[in-house]
Order: C-alpha cells, then structure tokens, then sequence
C-alpha cells in the first residue's frame, strides 16, 4: 500500500509542473531507510533541509522532533515507478 501511496503523490506533483517531492518521517524506523531508498529517493537530515522545511520541525506543534526525523526527497524529473516494497 505504502508504494501505491507513493506513487500517486508522485504522480500529483508530475501533474502540478513541482520540481520536487519531499517526505518528512521518522529517521528512527528501521524500515523507512530502505524502502525510500529503493525509490529512488535521497535521504537528507533536517539540517540539509530547506529552511520552510525545516521550519516543520521541533516546534510547540510539530510531531516530528528534529532529532528523530529525517527528509526524503524526490525530483520529479526523476521519478522511478514505484514498486512493491
């Protein structure tokens, strides 16, 4: 489910002329890692975020504390077909 997911939202963005995708999830999840990297994705740290991205992180409202998260990130010129994973 998670690559039919995936796929869609890249498919949007394609659709919407963006030049990129990116996810914010959890860096501590033993799984996440390789399933974005089989992907086709590159992983980032919230430090090589840009700044509204990383904005998102650590505040009073934020769910993803900057310590545990981590960025994926797709240019849309770039995306593979995403398969099972």
């Amino acid at each position: 489910m998670g690559s039919a997911i995936l796929g869609r939202l890249l498919e949007i963005a394609i659709a919407r002329g963006q030049q990129s995708l990116t996810l914010i999830t959890y860096a501590d999840i033993p799984w996440n890692g390789p399933f974005y990297a089989r992907s086709g994705c590159s992983e980032i740290g919230p430090c090589g975020a840009p700044g509204h991205l990383r904005r998102l992180l650590g505040g009073d409202r934020s769910a993803l504390p900057a310590s545990t998260s981590v960025f994926f990130h797709w240019p849309t010129g770039d995306a593979p077909a995403v398969e099972g994973g």
